[in-house]
Formats: C-alpha cells, structure tokens, sequence
C-alpha cells in the first residue's frame, strides 16, 4: 500500500481541513508529529522550517493559555461585582437614567450632572407616550449635579396619573454653545437581580445594570442634601427657587 508523503511546506489549508473548524494545540501537536513520521527521507523537513513550526505551536499554547486565564479573571471580576451588589440592598444610589415611576403620589429624585456651566437650561418632563407633561427653565448652573426639583404636577397644575415617565435636560452656555449633560435617579436598591451571571439592581420598580451605577449614598444623608433636609448645593434649581416652571400661569 503506498504511503502519502506529506511535503515539506507549511500548507494552511491542510491543516485547516484536517483539524476542522479549529485547530487546537493537540491538533496542531498531532499534524506536526504525522508530518515528521512520513517525511520524505531523501527530503528531509528543513531545520529552519522545523523551528518555525514548533514555535507556531508554542506561540499557539501560549495564546489558548492566556484565554484561559482570561475567563478566570473574567469571572472573578463578575464574582465580586455580584458580591458588591448584593451587599447594596437597602442603600440610597444614583445611578445614569433618564426615566423614573411615579407610585403612590411620590416622585423619585431626579437631576443631571453639567459638564460645564450653563447659562440656561430646560428640562421636559414626558409620559410613557412621549407626550410633553411639563417643561423647567433653570438659569446660571455650575459645572456640577443639580436636581430638577419636579413636583408631580403637570403644565395645568394637576396631579400626574402613576406611571412611568422620562425627562430629557438641554444646556445652554452664554454663547448658546450646547452643554453637555448626563441624566441621573436617586433610588434605593430594593434588590438585586441576577440574569446569565449578570447582577441587576431593582431600583423604582425597575431593573438597572450595575455599569450605570454612579453613586453610593450615605446611610444618614441623601444626595445633594444637608443634615438639615435643606438641598445642599443647588440653590440655582427650580426646587431652591431659582429657576421658574415655564408653564407657569397657564390653564
């Protein structure tokens, strides 16, 4: 029976149909040894090619290591997040959102961090339809968290329906240069959620992922304000008095 003599070179082809879809280390191991065995004897591999082979499979064993260090690392830097996460339940957060649920007549706190300082800004409050509730004008804001200060009542002055809804924040500086701004809820971690090894925070009724989380609050104050329940730094926002609700006066 006649033997096939495997040649000299490196064929990628080859080597990918015999080891199917991937090529493995064992594979790679394997087709190296059955190259060496059926070599041409009156035509032996090159040593340089040789060389170049077995450093194809260390280079190809290092790598298959390294992603197998990497999915440990990987699940002990998710093993400690879920761990963080649980250990938030019962704690205040702020965490990037730009939606809320209005239940039982309470309004969740909601704000926005300015990038820089604006000189007008205006938050439009919508429903879970997109439909425009009400609108807040603020003026002379700091590069800093600010609260939209929203009541719950809507442009005519009535009491908004439970639900959810959203709040978009536009800022202005005194050339009219947009602001950039981030959108952020106060909430408390009423608990946590996990989903395919994925920790989740119930905040508001709604589930949150842990990359939006912000802030942890202090067990005796809130964000953004004084031991005296008076807002700390935001005496510029419509609920300090010095913005005013555009709509004011209608209906």
């Amino acid at each position: 029976m006649d033997v096939p003599i495997i040649g000299n070179s490196y064929d990628p082809a080859f080597i990918t149909q015999a080891a199917g879809e991937s090529l493995g280390k064992e594979e790679f191991l394997r087709l190296l040894v059955t190259q060496l065995r059926y070599q041409d004897p009156l035509s032996p591999i090159d040593n340089t090619e040789f060389v170049a082979q077995l450093a194809q499979f260390s280079s190809l064993e290092q790598m298959q290591n390294m992603n197998s260090r990497f999915d440990e690392q990987n699940l002990l830097i998710q093993s400690l997040n879920n761990s963080m996460a649980a250990a938030l339940v019962g704690r205040g957060v702020v965490i990037a959102s730009d939606t809320f649920k209005v239940s039982d007549g309470e309004v969740p706190r909601a704000g926005f961090l300015l990038a820089d300082y604006a000189e007008t800004v205006t938050v439009d409050i919508l429903d879970a339809g997109g439909a425009l509730v009400r609108t807040l004008e603020m003026q002379s804001l700091e590069a800093e968290r600010h609260e939209i200060g929203w009541d719950g009542l809507d442009s005519l002055g009535r009491k908004v329906p439970e639900g959810n809804y959203s709040f978009t924040v536009t800022a202005h500086d005194a050339a009219d240069g947009v602001v950039s701004t981030l959108t952020v809820v106060v909430g408390t971690v009423e608990s946590v959620v996990y989903e395919n090894g994925t920790a989740f925070f119930s905040v508001g009724g709604r589930l949150v992922p842990i990359g939006a989380l912000i802030e942890v609050l202090g067990v005796a104050s809130t964000w953004g304000d004084s031991q005296d329940g008076s807002s700390g730094g935001d005496d510029s926002s419509a609920a300090a008095g010095g913005g005013h609700d555009s709509s004011e006066g209608q209906g």
